[in-house]
């Protein structure tokens, strides 16, 4: 698997070097996925916006990990899938797990192409996978920067 410094070093990677560690930002992020959270297991919304802010509680869980690193991600193409790809060397995520984040930002991508529905099942997966996910950041954090938690 390829090393942080090694993504930051890929020619056009949307990935940049920050100066400082913004503890703000981290918290800020990270908040952020509890909300999306909470609006994915909202059943009053769409099923497809259930879908897509469970990916972005994953999303900005990401953003949150990389910020522990100093590092920003750009709005360049393949920002996602850079990030993505990061983060899951920072925190040693499971293969598993990555694979179906990987599934899950495929179907959130489905909506720029018009075929963005969702079953039930749709939506009980992504909400796995967000939890997943966010419980393996805050265990992560806790234990790697829990100074940035307080």
């Amino acid at each position: 698997m390829a090393r942080l410094d090694d993504l930051l070093n890929e020619p056009d990677t949307p990935l940049k070097r920050a100066t400082t560690i913004n503890k703000a930002q981290i918290t800020g992020w990270l908040q952020e996925a509890g909300k999306k959270l909470d609006d994915a297991r909202r059943k009053e919304n769409a099923s497809s916006t259930r879908v897509d802010a469970a990916y972005d509680a994953v999303f900005f869980c990401v953003l949150t990990v990389l910020a522990t690193q100093k590092v920003r991600v750009t709005a360049q193409n393949g920002h996602h899938n850079a990030a993505l790809q990061a983060a899951a060397v920072v925190m040693n995520v499971p293969e598993g797990l990555q694979d179906t984040v990987e599934v899950l930002k495929d179907w959130r991508n489905s909506k720029y192409t018009g075929a963005f529905t969702a079953s039930e099942q749709d939506v009980m997966d992504a909400l796995d996978i967000a939890r997943r996910y966010m419980e393996l950041t805050s265990g992560w954090l806790q234990q790697e920067h829990s100074a940035l938690l307080k």
